[in-house]
């Protein structure tokens, strides 16, 4: 599939900060099939000046990913990458990733396993003790491949995230199914960082690349009024 790319323009009249933020992922823990929402972080967020722009691409490519924050996981807190490994959507025959999350001298690891997460979802199996130490908190999530620009390598760049239950030790996996949509919001906040979701999308516009058959490329505007268009090319 090829890389789609969503730029972002200021024509408000003032200098302001943007993010890309997705919607909020479907979690089913363990054998329960508890549901619940997952977190998001800012999957790219930058501050622009009136008449500028930036870019950043996409590509199809998934991940499964795990990080740490320093202090409780809350909206606001910042991020850190510690493994990223690729994700295969399987197909309706055939399973989808399934990763072994475990910690190691602190450091939070993924291991591929044998493949048997439901088609475009990623399976993680705790494989130990995933409650916090040290003032470090464990987390758990994917990412999508972004690119800079046309030729740049691409990037593991997380969007959706959710924390190890350290009070239900019943909870031995999860299954995560993300939601591919990317929403342009007018947001201040840090590549990585924590985001509430509803606050975010208050002011904001959702990309819509499914519905623009070969269309590559999505402009997001904000007006002087406060608005935000949106066009396709």
């Amino acid at each position: 599939m090829p890389d789609h790319t969503i730029r972002v323009v200021n024509n408000s009249g003032q200098k302001n900060k943007y993010a890309i933020v997705p919607a909020p992922p479907m979690m089913t823990l363990g054998d329960a099939n508890g549901k619940h929402d997952g977190g998001v972080l800012a999957w790219k967020a930058s501050e622009l000046e009136n008449q500028a722009h930036w870019d950043t691409t996409t590509t199809y490519q998934l991940y499964g990913w795990t990080g740490t924050t320093s202090q409780p996981p809350d909206f606001g807190v910042q991020t850190t990458t510690a493994d990223t490994k690729e994700a295969p959507p399987g197909t309706a025959t055939t399973p989808a990733a399934t990763f072994g999350l475990s910690v190691s001298n602190g450091k939070p690891t993924l291991t591929a396993k044998t493949n048997n997460a439901p088609m475009d979802m990623v399976r993680f199996d705790f494989d130990g003790d995933l409650s916090p130490s040290n003032g470090t908190y464990y987390l758990y999530g994917m990412a999508k491949g972004t690119r800079k620009s046309e030729n740049d390598p691409e990037v593991a760049t997380p969007f959706a995230f959710y924390s190890p239950s350290a009070t239900d030790a019943s909870v031995k996996y999860t299954v995560l199914a993300p939601v591919i949509q990317l929403w342009v919001c007018l947001y201040n906040c840090k590549d990585g960082e924590i985001v509430d979701f509803n606050e975010a999308s208050k002011k904001s516009k959702l990309v819509r690349f499914l519905s623009q058959d070969n269309k590559l490329l999505a402009t997001v505007t904000h007006n002087s009024d406060g608005s935000f268009d949106i066009s396709y090319s």
